[in-house]
């Protein structure tokens, strides 16, 4: 996966993504900052491999970039790094804090699974102890209010969820007027419903440097079967 940052001379920051089958090279993050001659921007984006340009000549060392790229919006990716680097950045420098993009993120995915059928039923929400299991909470949170059941399952139990992962297990359990929830606290004590209608994969996040191990490669299979 390949990225750069173009930072506009009048404030405005633009995160570019692409595959490695595009115009890019490799992306990674560094410090080191570079001076360039290049005198205009269609000069950079033809010969300027190391540096991201703006109109007052200074270059941050972000990403090798060979030239623009050329990809609809659907086709952007962030690789763990950089996605972290995103969320640290959203919450130190813009003041948005986990809770809320943790909301953000979750309500955008509801809102895209009614867009593919707005008559859900039931779904099992397969989630780890961090801040992507948070994420599928609030899935489940909004799509309880669409009158669809949710299935929780923590893989490794909900011991020592992470704090927002927590808080938002405490107000789903609130919204549940209507006993539509589920929850398991363990996959050993797992049964699956005969009926459902979509899988919420909300296990492991941009924090997993290592292969699955356990309960969650089990799970996995489980789903992909």
């Amino acid at each position: 996966i390949a990225a750069y940052i173009y930072r506009h001379p009048h404030g405005r920051t633009h995160f570019i993504i692409g595959y490695p089958f595009t115009t890019f090279t490799t992306c990674y993050l560094g410090s080191a900052s570079v001076k360039c001659t290049h005198a205009s921007r269609a000069t950079w984006r033809r010969t300027c491999r190391f540096c991201v340009y703006n109109h007052r000549a200074k270059h941050t060392h972000i990403a090798m970039v060979t030239e623009t790229l050329q990809a609809p919006y659907s086709h952007y990716l962030f690789d763990a790094n950089l996605s972290q680097e995103i969320d640290r950045r959203t919450i130190k420098e813009m003041g948005i804090d986990g809770f809320t993009l943790m909301e953000i993120a979750g309500s955008s995915a509801e809102k895209a699974l009614l867009e593919m059928d707005a008559d859900y039923s039931h779904g099992i929400y397969l989630c780890g102890k961090g801040n992507n299991g948070g994420d599928a909470l609030v899935i489940a949170r909004y799509l309880l209010q669409h009158n669809c059941s949710a299935t929780i399952v923590f893989i490794s139990g909900a011991d020592d969820l992470s704090t927002d992962a927590q808080k938002n297990l405490r107000l789903l359990q609130e919204f549940d007027s209507n006993s539509k929830l589920t929850i398991f606290n363990s996959w050993d004590s797992f049964s699956a419903p005969e009926n459902i209608d979509f899988i919420i994969d909300g296990m492991l996040g941009t924090g997993l440097d290592s292969n699955l191990r356990g309960d969650y490669t089990t799970a996995v299979n489980w789903a992909n079967n």
